[in-house]
């Protein structure tokens, strides 16, 4: 069980790495712009229920598996089928799915034998499960697989782009990452190329810009293709919230939108910034820093997820796992002592 936890509760921040072989971080739990709520998933005695930020208990463990709430709605498994409640636990969309996915920008990708298609947020099908694979939606459209090809679509379903791509990356910045004869480029959504497969490696567009390799060198490129910042770093990550981590003779800081060295690479790992914090690990152990570089939560954790609102789960040296918030106090700890994957 927390092994399909862990993986789901990754998923929305790697599943675009998974499919383009980079990272984009989603950062869907709970916040006041898309009206999603802050309840976190937690497990008793084999049932899955939810804590709020104080780690009181407000809805029961009832489930075989509960997920982050993502636009009002939680995500979870009942009798092997896949169905969303509400923050008061009350079941709005039955259970009737095979597998489900988070809600994002109104529609979540579900799957019925052995098919994807969308649900909206009243449960209504409204694009019927007819492909091999689908990526959430963004900026008004989704990629589709149809025979091993990507291609797009809009919310009515409609395919906007016929599949012609080896992956497809969501829209961002009215550009989209897409692998074509071995190389990564990006379209616009007339499927037309903006910027030429010209690229080894690519990630999608952060804030207005995207980390690139060309001919073995990291850059960082706007979305007219125009190379504006070279880091001089053996790797680099995306943007996310002004900063981008990089590494550095093996270790791991963190640089601004000009390029500055604003963190030293002093890390053994990094993660991205949310809320202000960022994971790192040193010697072995992880911690938070602030944008200063400061350690604000000790380095004295195996793992360290993210702060998705006010608390972020982590993995102690007794293999159990729970939440702690940006204090570092614990809010809520598991019973039982559980290897995390």
């Amino acid at each position: 069980m927390l092994n399909n936890y862990r993986t789901f509760y990754l998923f929305s921040t790697l599943i675009i790495a998974l499919l383009i072989n980079t990272l984009l971080v989603i950062n869907s739990i709970a916040t006041e712009k898309n009206n999603n709520v802050y309840l976190y998933p937690v497990e008793s005695e084999g049932s899955w229920g939810y804590i709020d930020n104080k780690g009181k208990t407000v809805i029961p463990p009832a489930y075989d598996a509960a997920y982050k709430f993502s636009e009002g709605l939680g995500l979870v498994k009942i009798d092997n089928r896949w169905g969303y409640i509400d923050p008061k636990g009350i079941l709005v969309i039955k259970p009737v799915y095979d597998e489900a996915h988070q809600f994002a920008n109104g529609f979540a990708k579900v799957k019925i034998n052995e098919k994807y298609g969308f649900i909206n947020q009243s449960g209504e099908l409204v694009i019927e499960p007819a492909f091999e694979e689908v990526i959430h939606f963004s900026e008004g459209v989704a990629s589709f697989k149809e025979d091993d090809l990507w291609g797009y679509i809009d919310t009515s379903g409609n395919r906007l782009i016929p599949p012609r791509f080896d992956l497809a990356h969501i829209f961002s910045n009215g550009r989209a990452l897409v692998l074509y004869e071995g190389k990564s480029g990006y379209i616009n959504k007339e499927g037309e190329f903006a910027i030429n497969p010209v690229f080894d490696v690519a990630q999608g567009f952060s804030e207005g810009l995207a980390k690139v390799v060309f001919e073995g060198q990291v850059a960082y490129i706007d979305t007219f293709g125009n190379m504006v910042l070279v880091p001089r770093t053996e790797d680099a990550r995306h943007f996310s919230d002004k900063f981008a981590a990089v590494t550095h003779r093996g270790k791991q800081g963190f640089i601004n939108r000009k390029g500055k060295v604003v963190i030293k690479p002093i890390f053994d790992r990094a993660g991205d910034f949310h809320e202000g914090y960022a994971a790192v690990r040193h010697n072995g152990k992880w911690g938070y820093i602030n944008k200063e570089g400061k350690i604000l939560i000790s380095l004295n954790y195996k793992t360290a997820l993210p702060f998705n609102g006010e608390l972020a789960l982590v993995e102690f040296n007794d293999n159990t796992w729970g939440y702690i918030n940006k204090e570092g106090l614990v809010v809520w700890k598991s019973a039982v002592s559980q290897e995390l994957p």
